[in-house]
């Protein structure tokens, strides 16, 4: 019976042992004064170098562990804490502090002026504003002096027409789009690139290959797309642009944005470019002009909608007038057609 009676009192302190051997508690994180539970803390006994997490609540309970015993509470953000427990550790409370925090970092990339998608199906490379005005750029013929992706020609000295070659082919298989619009076909082809001023653009798309001729059959070779400025995204209000030349070619470039809303849905941008060269100049000395005398106006005003999510359309009105005088100088200061060779083009 003794021995019944003692093998009964160890059962009974060993269980009791087992029944503390266990700690839990709660775990919070403060900050300005203000705690929030921390879900996946980590708690780390240093007698089984086991690590527990939190549950969502920020609670933790620990078994079968070895007491008394060190724990070390540690989360992202907060001051590591190390506490010793034993078998009266029962529903802890414990606060975390928070970290120092680091001052702001400030990140700045350099993105270059020309771009190729590696997304897009079509080979597209897309030149931005940054890129356009690194060439004292007047029009979209001068905006490539930069960029050897496409070559402008002349394709007659008198009247100072240019053409686009893409991949070694003439100007009339590529395709000029204005917003994925034609803007220059037929006998207004040879000058459509001096009919786009360059303050106007906001970045420029070519593609090479059959593949463009989704916009049209004229797109054999490739084609260039430009994309004017955007009036709901421009910052300044009124933006004006002088340019003159040794040549006494002077030119001036202007455009103003209104909000026509106070939601900017409705937003109307107007546009106008003047280009003037009047004096002629034979730098060979062969008789004849250098470079055509011209004058141009362009006026471009247009009004565009955008809901912000899938609607959107523009509506406008474009006028331009340009002239065009080349041949010998005698014709150009005296306009004498009988003595002297000229020509005039009026658009």
């Amino acid at each position: 019976m003794q021995k019944i009676i003692a093998l009964l009192l160890c059962l009974g302190a060993l269980t009791k042992l087992n029944a503390q051997n266990f700690i839990d508690g709660h775990i919070y994180g403060t900050s300005d004064a203000k705690s929030e539970m921390l879900p996946g803390a980590n708690v780390f006994v240093k007698g089984n170098k086991l690590i527990f997490q939190t549950d969502q609540n920020g609670y933790f309970q620990l078994k079968n562990i070895t007491l008394p015993d060190t724990l070390v509470i540690s989360y992202t953000g907060y001051t590591s804490k190390t506490l010793a427990v034993n078998e009266q550790s029962k529903g802890l409370k414990i606060y975390l502090q928070t970290t120092n925090t680091l001052n702001a970092v400030e990140v700045e990339a350099v993105q270059s002026g020309t771009q190729i998608s590696t997304i897009k199906t079509r080979n597209t490379e897309t030149i931005t504003q940054k890129e356009i005005l690194r060439a004292a750029c007047c029009n979209l013929s001068e905006s490539f002096e930069t960029n050897p992706t496409v070559n402008v020609n002349y394709t007659d000295a008198v009247t100072g027409a240019k053409e686009i070659q893409l991949l070694g082919l003439s100007g009339i298989y590529s395709q000029l789009l204005t917003e994925n619009i034609n803007s220059s076909i037929g006998l207004t082809q040879p000058y459509g690139l001096a009919f786009i001023p360059g303050p106007w653009m906001e970045s420029i798309q070519i593609s090479k290959g059959a593949g463009s001729v989704v916009n049209g059959y004229e797109g054999l070779s490739g084609s260039i797309n430009v994309e004017f400025i955007k009036p709901e995204v421009v910052e300044e209000k009124a933006y004006i642009n002088l340019f003159a030349t040794s040549m006494k070619e002077t030119e001036a470039n202007f455009y103003s944005v209104h909000h026509l809303d106070s939601a900017q849905r409705w937003n109307m941008i107007m546009m106008l470019h003047g280009n003037l060269m009047q004096d002629p100049f034979d730098h060979n000395d062969d008789g004849f002009a250098d470079v055509p005398l011209r004058q141009q106006i362009n006026f471009y005003n247009r009004i565009r909608y955008s809901s912000g999510k899938k609607i959107e359309g523009q509506f406008g009105i474009k006028a331009l007038a340009d002239v065009r005088e080349s041949g010998q100088l005698q014709y150009l200061k005296a306009k004498d057609a009988k003595a002297s060779f000229g020509s005039e083009n009026q658009k």
